[in-house]
């Protein structure tokens, strides 16, 4: 998303943290591995600074990704994106990997209110269903 090769619906997505239809949530090991790029650290400078990003303690959420490796439900090796869904109460996730859509979409995993997957897997053009899951305000509540 944060690349020049994005997608259509990608670009959607990015389009609506830019301009304050949406929120990012970040921390923990997510933060860590997209601290690598640059123009992810840029655009998340200025997107504190306006309220379109939630920063989650990296602890908390290093914590409850142990808490998941522990209860062993998961099928994907993301614990940490499912500890941030959790301690930020996000419920909508973009990914493209299909282990990661079917933990997300786990409600052992997910709980009240269910985890919704934004993908480009099947159709990387913008498509009414990326419209509508990004016209929803019940997906982030941090």
């Amino acid at each position: 998303m944060f690349g020049a090769a994005s997608s259509e619906a990608g670009k959607y997505l990015f389009d609506c943290l830019t301009d304050g239809r949406g929120k990012l949530a970040i921390g923990g090991k997510l933060r860590r591995e997209l601290s690598g790029s640059s123009s992810f650290i840029r655009w998340m400078k200025v997107a504190q600074l306006v309220g379109r990003a939630i920063s989650v303690e990296d602890r908390d959420v290093d914590e409850e990704s142990n808490r998941i490796l522990e209860e062993g439900r998961r099928e994907s090796n993301d614990p940490h994106v499912l500890a941030l869904a959790r301690v930020s109460r996000s419920r909508l996730l973009f990914t493209n990997d299909q282990q990661l859509q079917r933990d997300f979409g786990n409600p052992q995993i997910i709980r009240r209110p269910r985890g919704v997957v934004y993908t480009t897997r099947v159709d990387k053009r913008l498509t009414d269903v990326h419209v509508e899951l990004l016209s929803r305000d019940n997906l982030c509540r941090g």
